[in-house]
């Protein structure tokens, strides 16, 4: 990492139960910030807060943030984790893939669009 502290920021990850998302909220953690995640289904074994929203769900996505939110005291981070992996041949590089592969791996729709999510933005630094 660079030379700036990440204790005491507010981190939303999105899939956060998921094998990448896991991971960040450990190191992130260990970093000294405070993390609650988002993702479809939180695990018993997670080990951040994780709350259940369906990211493809747009009407569920801006009450799962608030409630994130809300449990941080603000927000300083968004970590844009969540999409959809599918196994693919080693030859099959993402220039290749269609919109619609492409979309459901890197954005599913309703998930906030990075870098300045419009449901996290007002709640930035606040």
């Amino acid at each position: 990492m660079s030379g700036r502290s990440l204790a005491g920021r507010r981190v939303l990850v999105t899939g956060a139960s998921g094998t990448f998302g896991r991971h960040l909220g450990v190191a992130l953690s260990a970093a000294g910030a405070r993390v609650v995640g988002l993702d479809l289904h939180s695990r018993p074994d997670d080990d951040v807060p994780v709350l259940g929203c369906d990211l493809t769900d747009p009407e569920a996505v801006p009450a799962a943030v608030r409630a994130a939110v809300d449990r941080l005291g603000g927000l300083d981070l968004l970590i844009n984790n969540a999409g959809v992996g599918v196994p693919r041949r080693p030859s099959c590089r993402p220039a290749r893939w269609s919109a619609g592969n492409w979309r459901s791996t890197c954005s599913p729709p309703g998930a906030p669009p990075p870098p300045r999510c419009p449901r996290c933005s007002p709640h930035a630094g606040g």
